[in-house]
């Protein structure tokens, strides 16, 4: 059987939530899997870090994908004469889109349906990527993979799509993560924050990140605390909005964050491993892959009480309204002060941990995969 895997969104240099999930399970996915051949498709050069086995072979296939029309295009023309080509038996998607112009099983994973709660946050052609072109398509998926129980029920009642053709495979732990020592903390918030304690967040900015209240909630924090704390915002401004400009332009203590754009992935244990706190808070997620990253790491959550962040975080987590700011607040003072708490938390974090394996979810994945051979 030869599988082609829509590999789009490998860009060592933008490897975002989704991305992470493509290079876990198809490394994964190849061992397990070595009777098979992989078809990677991507649409711009690409990386010869992600042709993980001998069993990989990989396509170059334009036009790159910065736009939805381009997508489009991809999806309608370059997949189905890539898949033709090489006469692929399934087509494998891990980030969702599917093509509508195969005739072979496809299997999407689709990550949330944030476009469908939330579309006043996304500009409106890509708006319309999702709901019509997006969601169109999805609904001739063979099966569905998803990320946890909170989505997949989403999927079953936005979308009428049968429960049983929907199967849910956690994203999972990366070893990358581990406790700091104390020194490798103090080197790290040398380098970021003058020495200073901080919050931080980790997620591409766009609306549904809740990034305005996050800074509102911060500047309340250190105007009603007065402490030395900065907060770390860790992510590319994609679709930075007037509500969050006009909310950092009117904090007080607005010389107390600190945005480090995208960093590499092998500066993100330290980066996270070193903060007093993760302060996650989006309106909503399909997962949240930096829940699972902060509790590898020993470090105390602030989440939202909302959509799958409650099923990620178990007990690991303070969880709070993501609209009240002043329970925000209030979360944040709880991290500085009750370190019993903290420690409550954390202990809770490595009994949580044990639910996310990319290697369990690659199986899940593989089993799937191997069913239509």
């Amino acid at each position: 059987m030869q599988i082609a895997v829509n590999t789009r969104l490998l860009q060592k240099k933008n490897l975002d939530g989704i991305g992470q999930f493509s290079v876990e399970i198809l490394k994964r996915l190849c061992v397990n899997m070595a009777a098979q051949q992989f078809l990677f498709i991507f649409d711009r050069k690409e990386e010869q870090d992600y042709i993980f086995c001998p069993n990989v072979q990989y396509m170059r296939v334009p036009p790159p994908t910065r736009h939805p029309l381009l997508i489009k295009t991809w999806f309608n023309y370059a997949i189905p004469l890539s898949v033709r080509l090489k006469k692929a038996d399934i087509f494998f998607s891990p980030d969702g889109f599917l093509s509508p112009n195969l005739n072979i099983p496809q299997i999407p994973v689709v990550h949330d349906l944030n476009f469908l709660h939330y579309p006043q946050a996304f500009p409106e052609v890509y708006k319309k990527l999702f709901l019509d072109y997006f969601v169109k398509n999805l609904l001739k998926a063979d099966h569905i993979i998803t990320v946890s129980n909170f989505s997949k029920n989403d999927i079953v009642n936005s979308l009428q799509i049968p429960a049983e053709k929907i199967t849910v495979a956690y994203n999972g732990r990366s070893d990358a993560y581990r406790p700091l020592q104390e020194e490798e903390k103090n080197n790290v918030r040398k380098r970021y924050t003058q020495g200073k304690p901080y919050f931080i967040f980790i997620g591409t900015l766009i609306p549904r990140k809740n990034i305005a209240r996050l800074l509102q909630a911060f500047d309340k924090f250190k105007t009603t605390y007065q402490t030395e704390h900065k907060l770390l915002i860790v992510g590319n401004k994609r679709w930075w909005d007037t509500e969050m400009e006009e909310a950092f332009i009117n904090m007080l203590h607005h010389k107390s964050v600190v945005f480090t754009g995208y960093l590499p992935q092998n500066q993100m244990p330290y980066i996270l491993g070193a903060a007093e706190c993760l302060l996650f808070v989006p309106l909503f997620e399909g997962f949240g892959i930096p829940l699972v990253d902060a509790m590898a790491a020993n470090v105390p959550i602030i989440s939202s009480n909302t959509s799958a962040m409650p099923e990620v975080v178990g007990k690991a987590a303070l969880l709070v309204n993501p609209l009240d700011i002043d329970a925000i607040v209030a979360a944040m003072c709880e991290i500085i002060t009750e370190k019993t708490q903290c420690q409550h938390l954390i202990q809770a974090g490595n009994r949580q941990l044990k639910l996310f394996s990319w290697d369990n979810s690659a199986q899940i994945i593989a089993k799937l995969l191997q069913s239509y051979n």
